[in-house]
């Protein structure tokens, strides 16, 4: 199973966040990484969820314009240049990096990125030859 994360389109709102981050606590799906930031009069939203497939049912059902893709998540080490080794990796193999953010938890003592990029398995491939560690289905924690 490969790592999805789900970007969401909404109106800029005092509560969409919580209008968001509310629904998944009823309905007990839990937020593992998550950026939010304001475009223009929109909020864009993603988010790494637990059970995207259910996360997905959810936000249909609310008529929440969303869509879904796969990403990588990679382990950075703690010490200077360790997220520019990464997405330098990605520039001299040309990868177009679009968005990162922070995993909320750790794998041992190396934080998470969230890597959304346009050609999936060829990042794969060169953070790999790069001595990067991803993180696959692990990260949903079964």
């Amino acid at each position: 199973m490969a790592v999805e994360h789900i970007c969401l389109q909404m109106k800029k709102e005092a509560d969409a966040i919580q209008q968001i981050t509310h629904v998944l606590k009823i309905e007990g799906v839990n937020i593992l990484a998550v950026s939010a930031a304001t475009q223009g009069d929109g909020l864009q939203i993603s988010m790494v969820v637990d059970d995207p497939e259910k996360a997905v049912n959810i936000f249909e059902s609310k008529a929440f314009s969303f869509t879904i893709e796969e990403v990588i998540a990679a382990e950075v080490p703690h010490h200077p240049g360790a997220v520019n080794s990464i997405v330098a990796s990605l520039k001299t193999a040309q990868v177009d990096l679009f968005q990162l953010y922070s995993f909320l938890g750790r794998s041992a003592s190396h934080a998470i990125l969230i890597l959304v990029v346009d050609k999936v398995e060829e990042a794969k491939k060169v953070l790999k030859n790069n001595w990067i560690r991803l993180v696959g289905e692990e990260i949903y924690g079964g």
